[in-house]
């Protein structure tokens, strides 16, 4: 029987759940776990500057223990860099000096010496003890791992970070259900879409969405443009220049709609000058919100979608015999 490892002491919690990567949706790449103890070794040893001896004292452990734990942080760490992942901190085997707190309005985490029943931050009475002075993180036996890329929850193992843990039906890594990151993933699921709008300068709507040279993407969270890129038209096989003189560019022979379909897949809504009835409706029959609109300016039709008055008019698309 292996022996039991050690609690290590924590003397501070973290002030933040972790950190995201700018230019990568969080969503789309596995996160990286930091356990707790790796975090404080990483804020004993380079933030405060003590020896690798001070530190392991500090936590309660020996030198070597404090060694692995600290390289264990550092290519948690270099991981995340490497590959454009977020770092999630929790989970680990630590005890603490304090009473540790968060708080579900403002997503902080506090210590006291004493119990409290407010947040020292914005004073919500809606916050949960996750670790008592001189014990580990709380965790219900009853809580639950859950998967979410299929969805599939197994109950949970106390003591055992979800992260750690792989779905047995498609091998992704679990996460606490109804954790914060888990909360987090499923209001970025409600509430974030892309639009995209045919766009020959990067600012105009292109008349027809065939045609462009290129299509803007705009990132929505909530009913805020939080992101915007060009994209080169390389989808349609007929943007303007790149089909001969009388080529009519709804030939099916040219191109197919299937391939804009797989290249649109993660948009939600379309705004376009104008484009083939074909197009419009088969990209409504594949769950697209799509726009025909009178607007000339990209930006000013999105803030319009958001604001619910983004005029329409699929009346005016095209109808060309295929």
């Amino acid at each position: 029987m292996g022996r039991k490892k050690l609690e290590r002491r924590i003397c501070s919690p973290p002030v933040m759940s972790g950190f995201r990567p700018f230019g990568i949706p969080f969503l789309e790449t596995e996160p990286v776990v930091l356990f707790l103890e790796e975090y404080e070794a990483l804020r004993l040893a380079d933030y405060e500057s003590l020896s690798q001896v001070e530190a392991a004292s500090r936590m309660g452990i020996s030198r070597p223990t404090f060694t692995r734990v600290y390289d264990s942080a550092l290519k948690s760490v270099a991981k995340a860099f490497a590959e454009g992942r977020a770092i999630l901190i929790e989970g680990g085997n630590i005890t603490c000096t304090d009473n540790w707190y968060k708080c579900n309005s403002c997503q902080q985490v506090f210590a006291t010496e004493g119990l409290v029943t407010s947040c020292y931050e914005c004073e919500s009475p809606d916050i949960r003890l996750i670790s008592r002075a001189g014990g580990t993180q709380e965790e219900n036996e009853n809580d639950c791992c859950i998967c979410l890329k299929c969805g599939k929850k197994t109950p949970h193992i106390v003591g055992v970070p979800c992260h750690s843990l792989l779905c047995d039906t498609c091998g992704t890594p679990l996460i606490r259900e109804n954790s914060y990151h888990h909360n987090l993933y499923k209001e970025k699921k409600l509430q974030s879409m892309k639009i995209a709008l045919p766009s020959d300068d990067g600012k105009t709507i292109c008349g027809h969405f065939g045609r462009t040279l290129g299509f803007l993407i705009f990132d929505i969270t909530g009913n805020n443009i939080t992101g915007q890129t060009y994209v080169p038209n390389t989808i349609t096989g007929h943007a303007q220049g790149h089909h001969a003189e009388g080529e009519h560019e709804h030939g099916h022979h040219q191109h197919s709609h299937g391939g804009i379909l797989g290249a649109l897949t993660e948009v939600s809504v379309i705004v376009a000058g104008g484009m083939g009835r074909r197009l419009y409706d088969d990209l409504s029959q594949a769950g697209k919100q799509v726009f025909v609109t009178s607007l000339p300016d990209a930006r000013e039709a999105v803030e319009a979608f958001l604001a619910g008055k983004l005029d329409s008019n699929p009346g005016g698309c095209c109808n060309h015999h295929h």
